[in-house]
């Protein structure tokens, strides 16, 4: 099927998918894109969030933006990497740093949600290529660093699995947070983001840890399922773990598209990916990528990061990891990252939008493999 390209509606302005509107899924969408970071606070949890979401700029105004992931590093972190001459390569992404939010007058209805959760010793910005693309389709995507559980958290040996089961439990309670500053307009100073979101339309994803998180979060005998949350998009998930929690992939019971890569390492095609899909009741989809690790779904394949990660004496787990993905064996991240943004967004305007026109194509995509089970 082809989808309309995005465009104007008048005086509604840009456009996202709806049951009259189709734009393609695989194209950036109609919308331009603010990023902001900010910081709350969830019992002693502090959490560095980063919110992408439709934005009005100004003429002139360039959608670009650099995230230096070594800056906000621990200082002794820092240190010891400045010490040994790294010099760290800025993350750069296509959103425009604290741009205006989108009118009311720009807007023909709010912006649904979406909850991005990082992998096992990763960033909030780690997959800022899906974050803007969603928000290019008009959604307001958010994304917490989890403390205790991130990029420079694994230094001097530290095992990032070794308090797995306490990270289990806090990540969906840090989603969940957010989901509530956002309903109390409390999430940003200003409350200008939070009065943009519509949600009675709330998503959760996330990549490896964050997949688990994002299913955690929606399984029906999960302890911490959030009832607002009402589509999953888990990429190269842990669904074993949700056993471990008597919470199985066979209790969830909303939309959910599982992604991942064919040669995955760290959370293997067949076993996490495909059994949790097979477990699940539908509605839901599966899209394979053959050649393609785990952190190809990710921004986090510098040669810089898999230095530092070595100069700060990061656990064994976490040096084979950053192996899992990166590399010319591969294949192009660039194509990952268009497949998975493509099928994310197009899940998304299925139900989260009504948007009927994206429902017919997906098993007819090339280059991947594709199950889907609609009913």
């Amino acid at each position: 099927m082809l989808f309309a390209a995005a465009s104007g509606c008048g005086d509604d302005g840009p456009r996202g998918a709806g049951p009259d509107s189709a734009p393609d899924p695989f194209a950036r969408g109609a919308f331009a894109v603010g990023v902001r970071t900010v910081e709350i606070t969830r019992d002693a949890r502090r959490l560095r969030v980063e919110l992408w979401y439709p934005a009005a700029l100004s003429d002139g105004a360039e959608e670009r933006d650099s995230v230096d992931l070594l800056a906000e590093a621990p200082a002794d972190v820092r240190a010891t990497i400045e010490a040994a001459g790294l010099v760290s390569q800025p993350l750069v992404q296509r959103a425009a740093r604290d741009a205006a939010p989108l009118g009311a007058a720009d807007r023909a209805e709010g912006f649904p949600v979406v909850l991005f959760s990082h992998g096992n010793a990763g960033s909030r910005v780690q997959s800022h290529f899906l974050c803007t693309h969603l928000a290019s389709h008009g959604y307001i995507v958010v994304a917490p660093d989890h403390p205790g559980n991130t990029l420079y958290d694994t230094s001097d040996g530290k095992n990032p699995l070794d308090q797995a089961a306490f990270h289990a439990v806090e990540r969906p309670k840090d989603l969940s947070a957010l989901l509530d500053r956002l309903e109390a307009g409390t999430l940003t100073a200003s409350g200008d983001i939070e009065a943009l979101a519509d949600l009675s339309r709330v998503a959760a994803s996330g990549h490896s840890f964050g997949g688990f998180t994002s299913l955690f979060i929606v399984a029906r005998k999960s302890p911490l399922r959030d009832e607002r949350v009402r589509v999953a998009i888990p990429i190269s998930p842990n669904t074993e773990a949700l056993d471990f929690f008597a919470a199985p992939a066979s209790t969830i019971n909303v939309p959910t598209l599982y992604i991942g890569g064919t040669d995955d390492v760290t959370a293997p095609y067949d076993t996490q990916l495909v059994a949790g899909y097979l477990q699940q009741p539908p509605p839901k989809a599966l899209v394979a990528l053959e050649g393609t690790g785990h952190l190809g779904f990710t921004n986090m394949c510098g040669d810089d990061i898999a230095q530092a990660a070595k100069i700060i004496g990061a656990h064994p787990i976490m040096l084979a990891g950053i192996e899992d993905g990166c590399g010319p064996k591969y294949r192009d991240p660039a194509e990952v990252f268009r497949i998975t943004n493509g099928f994310a967004a197009a899940w998304l305007a299925i139900h989260l939008r009504a948007s009927t026109a994206s429902a017919s194509w997906l098993a007819e995509q090339s280059g991947v493999e594709v199950r889907v089970a609609l009913e």
